[in-house]
């Protein structure tokens, strides 16, 4: 399935939702410890992204703790919207894996089995040192399993990423995690002042950018010696790889690039094996967030 590369508007709107009502996160992560036990702001965060999710698609029902009538456990949603394509779930919690894990496997087994779904792990930061990392990871192996139950649903995270300065925490933006689209790279050269791009979408692209730059900073000449640097990843002739024109000739020889990458699961080892062939370079390839931008009230690179 190929990925889509802009994130669809229900994104932008949950976007805008939580920055509005981001204050609450952080009044609740600055409530002090004799108020440890205390959710209040959370649930007037919760109440604030539902009533904004209502006012921008009034054509679908939006409720709060919501359970299932017809089952008997009374596992409850904390913010449910549902119309006649889909239903939407957003979950908000502080960032730990097993938390995502285990609602993640509730809220499907109750609500994702008959029509398409947007599971949306809505989360903020935890105490544990692993926990956005581990969440991230969740958030991703939920997406594989749900997108086999319903090509048409999908698993996101947005993580309100806050920071601690001195005793307070402070808010630093809202990050989407979404492994339906690109994923943006950003790459640094730490030999050469010759300049990269801002970011490159997808792996191909980014493979292709990197190489570009690599023959220009190392003023490359010979295919063969592009070749020996970057192995199997560099073509002169079309293959079963399909890969791709870099749009540049070493001599006489066409660069073509590999395209067959995988990020994560299986086969993702060529990417990774490229990844440290660039790093032995000098040439840092890294994952770029996208984050909501106010201004444009959209998720952006």
């Amino acid at each position: 399935m190929a990925k889509s590369k802009n994130p669809f508007p229900i994104e932008n709107i949950i976007g805008a939702a939580v920055f509005e009502n981001s204050q609450n996160i952080i009044d609740h992560l600055n409530r002090g410890d004799e108020k440890t036990n205390n959710h209040d702001f959370i649930k007037d965060f919760q109440m604030g992204v539902c009533d904004r999710m209502g006012k921008s698609f009034p054509s679908s029902k939006w409720e709060i703790e919501l359970s299932s009538k017809q089952r008997k456990e009374k596992d409850s949603i904390d913010i449910f919207g549902n119309d006649k394509e889909a239903i939407y779930i957003i979950e908000i919690d502080a960032a730990r894996g097993d938390q995502v894990a285990k609602k993640f496997l509730s809220r499907i087994a109750l609500w994702g089995l008959n029509k398409p779904i947007t599971y949306i792990a809505l989360l903020y930061p935890s105490t544990q040192k692993q926990g956005r990392p581990e969440c991230e990871k969740f958030v991703r192996y939920s997406n594989d399993i749900l997108k086999i139950i319903n090509k048409e649903s999908k698993v996101i995270g947005l993580y309100i990423d806050c920071e601690k300065e001195l005793e307070l925490w402070d808010y630093k933006g809202i990050e989407l995690w979404d492994y339906n689209m690109l994923s943006g790279f950003v790459i640094t050269d730490k030999k050469s002042k010759v300049e990269t791009p801002p970011y490159s979408l997808g792996m191909t692209e980014c493979a292709k950018d990197v190489i570009k730059h690599f023959i220009k900073s190392r003023e490359i000449k010979d295919y063969n010696q592009l070749k020996a640097i970057f192995g199997r990843f560099v073509y002169n002739k079309e293959g079963k790889s399909r890969p791709s024109f870099l749009g540049v000739n070493l001599g006489n020889k066409p660069v073509l690039v590999y395209t067959q990458w995988r990020e994560f699961g299986n086969q993702s080892s060529s990417w990774s094996k490229f990844v440290d062939i660039c790093k032995q370079q000098g040439i840092i390839i890294e994952r770029k967030v996208m984050k909501y931008d106010d201004e444009k009230k959209a998720f952006c690179y």
